[in-house]
């Protein structure tokens, strides 16, 4: 038997989520400026508008992150590389003193 916070739908496990934690995914996208409607713990439509615009935001964020680390590893195994073989690297990571 199913609470009364799931639902089978097309066979799938639904789960619904209680008013107090709408109500805080509502208050915390106002904080950071993605909702301006007001906090009545409902998931409408621009309740989850704000919340896939924070979803994209976290996205992007991850792509970003990635991105820089990705960039910087490279950079690093090259100069190493080239330390390795004799080569003259970028004196910031490899002083020459």
């Amino acid at each position: 038997m199913l609470s009364r916070n799931h639902s089978r739908r097309r066979g799938r496990l639904r789960t619904q989520l209680r008013t107090a934690d709408v109500e805080a995914m509502q208050s915390h996208l106002t904080r950071i400026g993605l909702y301006t409607d007001k906090l009545d713990g409902k998931a409408g439509m621009k309740t989850r508008a704000a919340l896939g615009a924070y979803s994209e935001i976290g996205r992007a964020q991850g792509r970003l992150l990635a991105e820089r680390s990705g960039a910087a590893f490279d950079q690093r195994r090259a100069l190493k590389s080239n330390a390795d073989e004799g080569i003259a690297g970028d004196e910031h990571f490899y002083p020459s003193w």
